[in-house]
């Protein structure tokens, strides 16, 4: 699912600010990997994934046949946050706002990740596809946090461009839901004051459309409409 989000960046990226006259590079933006780039480049860095617990549910999701029938049932999808550190890597300075403000100017075109021609799929979603939500220049963690991530892989800082992708991931295992109803359900019911019993048949699960019977019984056993 990552690697699908990646390619979608990347393609989108290249197809918008020009195939061939930059490179797409999601490596740590260290000193050895500055050293050993050949020309300009715009790295995405992930940075950061967690998950969203605002949109935390603990609803259940029916899982149907084809005939309609329920067959199992599992957990509603995590919502998640993908943070990507977007910095532009060229010659000099100049070349690298150039290329810093086509990639903000490109990304805002867009308020959610466009899929690649072979689909991105989101586990998440029941169909198998849903839009993921994109938010540039909007970090999903404190200031501190951001400075050392630079720490950690070891680079100068640079001017950085957050890009948050939202995705919904399915999460548990589903249960397998009990065994198809063939008879119709009984309903009882006992006024303890009168005695008189009251049953009540639900409908026939062959014909859901057939109507429910009724049985009127009195504390002796007989009917009292008799």
């Amino acid at each position: 699912m990552i690697a699908e989000i990646d390619a979608a960046l990347k393609a989108l990226l290249l197809s918008a600010m020009g195939k061939g006259s930059f490179d797409v590079s999601f490596d740590p933006p260290t000193k050895d990997w500055a050293s050993r780039r050949s020309g300009p480049v715009v790295n995405l860095f992930l940075a950061d994934i967690r998950e969203n617990l605002e949109k935390r549910s603990i609803d259940v999701v029916d899982v149907r046949n084809d005939a309609g029938v329920v067959v199992s049932r599992r957990p509603r999808h995590r919502t998640y946050l993908l943070t990507y550190a977007l910095t532009a890597w060229a010659a000099t300075s100049d070349d690298d706002h150039v290329l810093l403000g086509n990639a903000l100017k490109t990304l805002l075109m867009h308020d959610v990740l466009p899929p690649t021609p072979d689909r991105l799929f989101d586990e998440g979603d029941p169909d198998g596809l849903r839009p993921m939500p994109m938010r540039v220049g909007l970090p999903s963690f404190s200031d501190k946090l951001a400075t050392e991530v630079w720490t950690a892989v070891g680079a100068d800082y640079r001017p950085t461009l957050w890009v948050l992708i939202e995705v919904n991931v399915g999460a548990g295992l589903g249960t397998p839901a009990g065994p198809p109803q063939t008879e119709p359900p009984v309903f009882a019911f006992k006024d303890d004051r009168t005695g008189i019993h009251e049953r009540v048949l639900g409908g026939d699960p062959e014909n859901p459309g057939r109507l429910r019977t009724r049985s009127h019984t009195s504390s002796t056993g007989k009917d009292p409409s008799a």
